[in-house]
């Protein structure tokens, strides 16, 4: 989609939920970035000294604003507070990006204005068609209840800002010719609720050859009118897998288990046997067996028991949403696939961090996608796969500061899920950079040895 039809299509969705009219602005508020992707923040006016709750603003969102022409102030919220003056113009559109830096326990946020001649950029592209628009719920109000003292965050870090030489002050303001013309709803004079948002959606999509498009689609619609029809666009614009050059390339085993075989939910009693190999160690390499079974399971959690060799034996709950947890080692969801269907590569939205290693000290940061179909080779025979890539990165931890500008350490951590088996056949983890200060082991390959469904 071009960046002419989501425009129009965001005109289109704010005049159905009532959110935009005639003669005003809209103010978009976007954040893009691997930084802080656990953290929110919430976004609020304080133009006046009521202060008016706007959104909670998540990693690859956007949350549009609509307000009557004049001068208005605007406060980001995290750990800190920061601000953003604006000087807006009746019919025209305007872009601030919401940054995070480093805090000392959570993400701090600030603004930066979008000017004029960057909406015409490359790098606008990327984060106009990277973003997805969400809007108000009681969650996310809640949430911004739930986030601290908004008053008193306020009234702490707006000396602050007040304090900024004029310059700082201005470069962190938007003025009034930093806007665009607003799309109208001219395309569309017979716009009649949501089953004709949804419609115009569809429309600006079903010839393009962007599998994102579709994706965006069924995030907004996941059982819209023309879902199906969106899933097939996917499958037919996948890569095709190189299932015969890969099956060639693996050692002499069993035949793969295709993705539609078998597979389903895990069931009490399955059980899983992995062996977990450590490459880097001054010693050499280690290899320890680790074990896995299911204590319960329902559609929405499943309950197991892992037993490391020669280390912590205990229970892990586990739930439908993607997460990186410690499980024995740092992992990513386990059951994904058990959850939901991967083959159409979906989004994975928001990673939940549900890891002990970060927190106190250390903050994480963890973005992950689909990356495609992969016949994969460990020791309990060869797999038809789902493969997820997760980018793993922290502040933080043995002898590392928390002030802002340093590069975090990273990892990228693989995962190769087959639905046959019910569970990830595979995890490997390398490091990416400095990783000598890491408050785990980033290097590993957990493989299937054997396992036994019920």
């Amino acid at each position: 989609m071009n960046r002419a039809a989501r425009a129009v299509l965001l005109a289109l969705l704010l005049a159905a939920c009532g959110a935009h009219a005639q003669g005003e602005a809209l103010v978009v508020f976007m954040r893009s970035s691997l930084l802080a992707n656990g953290s929110t923040a919430a976004l609020f006016d304080v133009s006046d000294p009521e202060t008016r709750f706007i959104g909670i603003i998540d990693n690859d969102t956007k949350v549009a604003h609509s307000v009557k022409p004049g001068t208005y102030t605007f406060m980001v919220v995290a750990e800190t507070a920061d601000f953003m003056q604006a000087t807006f113009a009746a019919g025209h559109t305007y872009y601030a990006m919401v940054t995070p830096r480093l805090g000392v326990f959570n993400a701090r946020f600030s603004f930066r204005p979008l000017r004029q001649d960057e909406l015409d950029g490359p790098e606008f592209e990327r984060w106009d068609s990277g973003t997805r628009l969400v809007t108000n719920t009681a969650e996310s109000r809640n949430r911004a209840q739930n986030a601290g003292d908004v008053s008193s965050k306020r009234a702490q870090y707006w000396p602050e800002w007040s304090a900024k030489p004029e310059a700082q002050r201005a470069s962190q303001t938007l003025r009034t010719v930093d806007g665009k013309p607003t799309p109208t709803l001219a395309a569309a004079p017979a716009l009649r609720g949501a089953a004709r948002v949804e419609t115009v959606f569809w429309d600006s999509i079903r010839a393009s050859s962007q599998p994102d498009d579709f994706r965006t689609y069924l995030e907004q619609y996941p059982n819209g009118m023309y879902a199906a029809a969106a899933r097939e666009r996917l499958a037919a614009l996948a890569p095709a897998p190189a299932t015969a050059v890969v099956a060639a390339a693996v050692p002499a085993g069993p035949p793969p288990l295709p993705l539609s075989s078998g597979g389903g939910f895990p069931s009490a009693g399955d059980a899983w046997t992995y062996r977990l190999i450590v490459p880097k160690r001054a010693s050499g390499p280690t290899r320890r067996k680790y074990e896995v079974k299911i204590a319960s399971a329902s559609s929405t959690e499943i309950v197991e028991r892992y037993e490391l060799e020669a280390g912590p034996s205990r229970e892990q709950k586990h739930w439908s949403g993607a997460y990186l947890v410690g499980s024995g080692a740092s992992v990513f969801s386990p059951y994904l696939a058990a959850f939901r269907d991967l083959s159409a590569q979906p989004p994975l939205g928001l990673i939940e961090i549900a890891d002990p290693v970060c927190g106190g000290r250390v903050t994480c940061y963890v973005k992950a996608r689909v990356v495609g179909r992969e016949v994969v080779s460990v020791p309990a025979g060869n797999f038809e796969t789902v493969k997820v890539r997760v980018d793993h990165a922290w502040h933080g931890g043995r002898g590392i500061s928390m002030n802002t500008g340093i590069t975090p350490s990273s990892r990228e951590l693989y995962v190769w899920y087959a639905p046959a088996v019910k569970r990830a056949v595979k995890f490997s983890s390398r490091s990416a950079g400095r990783t000598r200060e890491a408050p785990f082991e980033a290097d590993f390959d957990l493989e299937l040895e054997s396992y036994q469904l019920k």
